[in-house]
Parts: C-alpha cells; structure tokens; sequence
C-alpha cells in the first residue's frame, strides 16, 4: 500500500518505523524542518518532502495522484479537515484518516468521508484510567522490545473463512488471537465464534509473521 503522512511532528519516527515494517511504501509531508532531518537520516527508504502540507504546490510535487491511504496529523482539526477534503477532491484518494483533537469534530469528518478517526482525547484517556485502575498489571501497546508485536487485523469480503468458526482460521506459527471485535461487542478469543465482514482480530505474534498472519486472515501477503 502507498501511503501519504501529512504532519506528525515528533510522532513520526516510530509510525513511519512500523509502518515499513508491513513493507508500505510511504511519502511523508512535514513543515518541521528538523523532523524531516531526523526522518531521512533514519529511513532512506521513504519519501520525505519538506513543505506545508496545506500548500497545493507541494502536494503536486509530491506525486500524490497513486496514493492509496492519507493519514493527517496536523495540529489542529481545522487543518487536518482542510487537508483531507484537499486531498479527496484533487488527488481522489480513496481512503482517508485523521486524527481528531475534539470529539465533537469527529461527525463532521465522518460525513465528509474521512472513514477512520483517531479519537486522540479518547485513547488519551482510556490509557491513563488502564493505567490507573490497573496499576499493578502492564499495559502495553506496543510491546516495548519489539519481539512481540499486537496487530489488528479486519475480516475483509475477500476472506474465505466468512461465516466459519474461528477454530476453521488456521494461523501461523508464533502467533495468536487474543481477542475478537465486532461491531457491537468485543469477545476473548473462542473458537466457536463465527467470524464475519468487519470483525477485527487482535493478534500477538513475532515481528517475521506479519506478512503470512495477512495471509491466514485476509487471503494476501503484504507486498
């Protein structure tokens, strides 16, 4: 997948280090001057484009017109909206997300197409109260060695095991569903349950088995 990264500032090292973990390949739009620096220094892989990302002018420099995914992380909901709504009608990326600073913003993003949120006060506050009401238990996410890593993974159309038990999901080794969520409720693992479109799986597993867990759940290897 091609990914745009609009902003980020000092969130961007270890989003963009995961995200070529998956083997996406990734164009990032920055202002932060020194944050760029630090990018290029540290992934010569990636496409990193000084520049506003507001600014037309760069955007067209940018190459934009194959993108597959935008993820806007400006500082502001103002901004991040501004710029998804720029990238849907010029450059008709297909999917969109954002982060959102105020909760009340997110129906207006939504209705507008921008298909994901990342509901910052929310998460924001849900680790602080696991961090309190569970002070004596780790709450980790990511695992912090990186030996271990936690994916989520959609149940997507293309998906052979639609409708089956999970007991019929034969994944790979060193790996392993903790959880399934659905669209109403979240349920620990049973492998009576039956997977359906939009279900989303939590899985722990080692780093190297990504690309076959993609496989397993969603018929495809990452590319």
């Amino acid at each position: 997948m091609k990914i745009l990264i609009s902003g980020g500032h000092t969130r961007l090292d270890y989003l963009v280090d995961e995200l070529r973990s998956f083997k996406h390949e990734l164009i990032v739009v920055n202002s932060d001057l020194q944050a760029c620096r630090t990018l290029r220094k540290n992934h010569r892989d990636v496409t990193i484009i000084h520049g506003t990302p507001l600014d037309l002018t760069v955007l067209n420099d940018a190459k934009l017109r194959d993108i597959d995914l935008s993820i806007a992380l400006l500082n502001s909901d103002k901004d991040n909206f501004a710029l998804s709504m720029l990238l849907k009608r010029y450059f008709e990326i297909p999917y969109l997300m954002s982060s959102v600073n105020n909760p009340e913003n997110i129906a207006m993003f939504e209705e507008n197409g921008v298909r994901r949120i990342l509901d910052v006060p929310k998460l924001l506050a849900s680790n602080i109260v696991n961090a309190i009401n569970f002070k004596d238990a780790s709450i980790v996410s990511p695992l912090p060695k990186r030996d271990i890593t936690m994916m989520e993974v959609p149940v997507n159309s293309d998906s052979s095991f639609i409708g089956s038990p999970a007991k019929d999901l034969k994944m790979p080794e060193e790996s392993i569903i903790t959880c399934i969520v659905k669209p109403d409720e979240s349920i620990i693992f049973d492998m009576e349950t039956r997977l359906e479109v939009e279900d989303r799986l939590i899985i722990v597993a080692k780093p190297k088995m990504k690309s076959k867990i993609m496989k397993s759940v969603q018929g495809h290897e990452i590319t």
